[in-house]
């Protein structure tokens, strides 16, 4: 008996649980993308890149970014991105872990942690580069 009804539990949520299709996925990345809105992301993210400039520099950034940055482009292609790339799983996994007040906090956070740690990021980019244009400019005169 006990495992009859263990096997019609399985059965009965196995019926209740939704399909990973692409249609269900979509509707996952809506809700995701409505709980993270790529517009305030993007503010987000250009608040904490002007951070990093000069001050006289970052108002025009924000201008550019606000009057330029194509906000439904990027929307659009993230939400194709997550469709293709995430399971109908790991969407709604997201999307739940947004709909928590401190994922929001987690993410205020982020934003000025990457803020804090872009200058190093740009700094290290800009000397591995160097480093290795010398390093190339070496092998070419030694041929």
């Amino acid at each position: 008996m006990r495992t009859l009804t263990l096997l019609a539990l399985l059965l009965a949520c196995t019926a209740f649980a939704t399909e990973d299709t692409e249609e269900n996925r979509v509707k996952e990345v809506e809700r995701y993308l409505n709980l993270v809105p790529v517009a305030e992301m993007m503010s987000d993210i250009t608040d904490s890149m002007s951070s990093t400039l000069p001050l006289d520099q970052q108002a025009f950034l924000r201008k550019v970014m606000q009057e330029h940055f194509d906000v439904d482009l990027l929307t659009e292609t993230m939400k194709d991105a997550m469709v293709r790339n995430f399971t109908l799983e790991e969407i709604r996994a997201l999307a739940d872990f947004y709909e928590q007040p401190v994922a929001k906090s987690a993410m205020e956070k982020s934003t000025r942690m990457m803020g804090e740690i872009m200058p190093v990021i740009q700094r290290e980019a800009e000397r591995a580069v160097q480093a290795a244009l010398a390093q190339q400019e070496a092998a070419n005169a030694g041929e």
